[in-house]
């Protein structure tokens, strides 16, 4: 879930655009880029008899090209969720991931039957946390019982505006804790330094700017954020 921080009725939006680089923050307070994953448990099993990456214990898909479709609520073509521009950034998003994969994990277009990924893009729908948080996406997740095998999936964008005119950083994210990634540092760690620029955790002061460059960071929102090492080598380790 991509969640922005809102500790007052104004939230203050800054764009600096250097060189091509777009850096999204808010001033007095901090966007966070994810809160809580829902888990649905598929019953039915449509795993495929033949499961090529089944040498991981991981929790894994089982076939390569992930197939996904999309919809949008909102069909003005000044709307910033029109079919052009969401079709556009989902194209971004998983050529992005397709990419800092070296072609391990791919993706195929499919609309004729039930995709593996389907995105929704809808700005009437967003919700807004207990804690503070408003969301602008969310990634739904499902596996099979008994599996260490992923169900087809959701991603839902409820706020364009972040990231429009950038690489989406959010879509990307999403798409992302669909193939497993998570957090870095875990959840007690930005739950509990959310919204900080230094944070003493476990003994420890952090720097929480370290993590401006890396996509699955939820609180620092950076159009322009990469794949850590790390979580590039997890990856290419199971596809």
């Amino acid at each position: 879930m991509v969640d922005r921080w809102k500790t007052s009725d104004t939230v203050w939006l800054v764009v600096l655009v250097f060189g091509g680089l777009f850096w999204l923050s808010t001033l007095g307070n901090s966007s966070r880029i994810d809160g809580s994953i829902t888990g649905n448990v598929i019953y039915e099993n449509n795993i495929s008899d033949e499961d090529p990456f089944s040498d991981t214990s991981e929790m894994h898909w089982d076939h390569m090209p992930l197939t996904w479709a999309y919809e949008t609520t909102d069909r003005k073509y000044d709307s910033p969720c029109n079919q052009d521009w969401f079709n556009r950034k989902i194209n971004e998003a998983l050529d992005f991931i397709t990419n800092e994969t070296l072609g391990a994990v791919t993706f195929e277009k499919n609309s004729s039957s039930t995709p593996d990924i389907f995105f929704v893009c809808d700005t009437e729908l967003q919700p807004f946390r207990g804690d503070g948080y408003e969301t602008i996406a969310e990634a739904f997740i499902s596996y099979y019982e008994g599996s260490n095998i992923y169900a087809p999936g959701e991603v839902v964008l409820y706020d364009p505006t972040v990231c429009e005119n950038a690489l989406p950083g959010p879509l990307i994210h999403e798409v992302l804790h669909l193939l497993g990634l998570e957090h870095p540092m875990g959840e007690d760690f930005w739950d509990a330094c959310g919204g900080k620029k230094w944070c003493n955790y476990n003994n420890k002061t952090i720097y929480l700017d370290e993590y401006r460059w890396d996509v699955m960071a939820p609180m620092v929102r950076e159009c322009d954020a990469r794949t850590s090492d790390k979580d590039k080598e997890y990856l290419i380790g199971i596809y």
